[in-house]
């Protein structure tokens, strides 16, 4: 059989483009030869198909269209898994076309639905679908990729994509509900691609999916936020901003039920009183993805993280049960790299401490309207304390509030972090308690005999990366002095100096130095005017 190029020239196609009898026969001839098994006739026919409707597309109106997926649908869907690679990549370009524009896809949408669920191969991507599910193991915490791929193409996987965009945007809400099952794995199938493009369509297929259907996709949160593991972990930074969108996206299915097992998923929290079998026999490990993006090498990354981490504690319904897992990275902005990551998380712990003193208008109306001021103020004279960057003044009283109520959560892991033999964590574990410092001013008073004692090693300079945590130390101890009373903090310093908290030889030296700090800090908050009063003096 001849090419219907020989028989009909594809330019010359316009002169019965608007005679749908004579498009409708060359369309059935065109179908007809894919069926043959000469690669290259099936290859130059397909494109001829997809090139004929493409080039007349402003001829046929949506009721044609209509006419021409019930007549060739079925065609269609059997090319997309031909063995001729050219053959699936113009029929899956066809669908897309067709389904873009067609009048009415409910009816197409089960067999289109089904050839994907194929294509992909996601039916079963656990491989534990025949088990009992008494037998069936927990989920994995970390990423996975799809490598049972149907199709080895990238490009016709991404127009695999672009259809679920179509079927999502075109279809209603009663169209989607008897397929939501089946999208939600071929998208999970789709967002573990290896190939990082196919990632992105994918997370933004998912974003688009829950800002339209957020009500069908309750019970799937979990297994959508699964799926973003790898995007999340992506070398490439623009695949990690869309898996950050899209799980913004996902947080907002799965109010109040199922985000706080996706927070424990992301965050790598393992209940200590679940132990798996498989940990009795081999060594294993969580990944906390949060810690890897809010250190994550790209400047933009890490700004999209603030931002999402700032808009989850604004606007997420359930945020409450969130903010102790959430607070820690947010605080964490405050001493980033780059210094517009640092102004604008500042600006966002102001913005949420504003909505907080919304949220608690009756517990600050008496603070407010009675003008009370902390005692370590002096009635609000106070005003010439250092502030690190990129804070400028004091915070704002809710933003104080909402970071001191959740300081004392992370404290005990901060005090692991600052004795770590490696430089970065003991870097960020320092900075993290110093800008909580500064959030919780005279409330760390509680804390004092367990935060002392844990960081005044820390004075301790032997190299030259000692002498940077040693300088962040001596700012916490000179804050530590601006805030608390001198009683709260002497007897511990004292018993540093007699020896009886440390055994080292030099734990009267970082006594001394810390000593020094608390002391500077205490006499910033000295009234030059008013002099020492018998209530600041120092009696040792």
């Amino acid at each position: 059989m001849t090419s219907v190029s020989n028989e009909i020239d594809i330019n010359g196609t316009k002169n019965f483009a608007h005679d749908k009898e004579a498009t409708m026969n060359y369309l059935k001839r065109c179908f007809n030869i894919l069926n043959e098994q000469n690669i290259n006739l099936k290859k130059s026919t397909s494109a001829e198909i997809f090139n004929f409707l493409q080039s007349n597309k402003h001829q046929f109106d949506s009721i044609f269209i209509e006419q021409i997926m019930n007549n060739f649908g079925k065609n269609i869907l059997k090319a997309m898994s031909d063995n001729v690679e050219k053959v699936r990549e113009y029929s899956t370009k066809l669908l897309n076309f067709l389904l873009s524009r067609c009048q009415e896809s409910s009816p197409h949408l089960p067999y289109i639905i089904e050839t994907l669920v194929e294509r992909t191969n996601c039916h079963d991507l656990e491989g534990i679908q025949d088990l009992p599910e008494v037998m069936r193991p927990a989920p994995s915490q970390k990423p996975h990729v799809h490598v049972n791929l149907m199709e080895p193409t990238e490009e016709i996987r991404l127009e695999y994509c672009e259809t679920i965009s179509i079927i999502i945007s075109c279809c209603n809400e009663d169209e989607i509900r008897n397929h939501v099952n089946n999208l939600v794995h071929i998208l999970r199938a789709l967002s573990m691609d290896p190939c990082g493009e196919v990632q992105v369509k994918a997370c933004q297929n998912i974003s688009q999916l829950c800002r339209s259907f957020s009500s069908l996709l309750f019970h799937f949160t979990e297994m959508l936020a699964r799926a973003i593991l790898l995007p999340l972990v992506n070398k490439k930074s623009k695949v990690r901003i869309a898996a950050l969108e899209a799980l913004g996206q996902i947080l907002y299915c799965g109010v109040w039920k199922y985000n706080n097992t996706v927070m424990e998923i992301l965050v790598g929290f393992r209940d200590p009183n679940v132990v798996p079998i498989k940990n009795f026999f081999e060594y294993t490990t969580n990944i906390n993805y949060f810690a890897i993006l809010i250190k994550d090498a790209k400047t933009n990354v890490r700004e999209f993280f603030i931002r999402c981490l700032g808009d989850w504690l604004i606007s997420l319904p359930d945020r409450y049960d969130h903010e102790p897992r959430l607070t820690p990275y947010l605080v964490s902005g405050l001493f980033d790299k780059d210094e517009g990551i640092c102004q604008e998380a500042y600006e966002i712990i102001e913005e949420v401490g504003l909505q907080y003193e919304r949220e608690k208008e009756k517990e600050f109306r008496s603070i407010k309207q009675l003008g009370y001021e902390s005692e370590w103020t002096r009635g609000g004279k106070v005003t010439n304390i250092k502030w690190p960057k990129p804070i400028i003044k004091r915070p704002r009283l809710g933003a104080r509030y909402f970071i001191r109520n959740h300081v004392r959560k992370f404290l005990p892991a901060l005090y692991k972090e600052v004795k770590d033999w490696q430089f970065e964590n003991r870097l960020e574990a320092i900075n993290l308690l110093l800008f909580g410092l500064i959030y919780a001013e005279d409330n760390v008073t509680q804390f004092l005999d367990k935060f002392v004692v844990n960081i005044l090693h820390n004075l301790n300079v032997k190299t030259k990366e000692d002498s940077i945590i040693a300088e962040k130390t001596s700012q916490i101890f000179y804050y530590i002095g601006v805030y608390c009373s001198y009683t709260s903090y002497l007897p511990i310093i004292m018993a540093a100096l007699k020896g009886e908290i440390f055994d080292y030889e030099d734990s009267t030296k970082f006594a001394l130095i810390a000593l020094t700090h608390l002391l500077t800090g205490f006499f910033e908050t000295v009234i030059k005017e008013e002099g020492l009063a018998e209530r600041k003096k120092i009696h040792l």
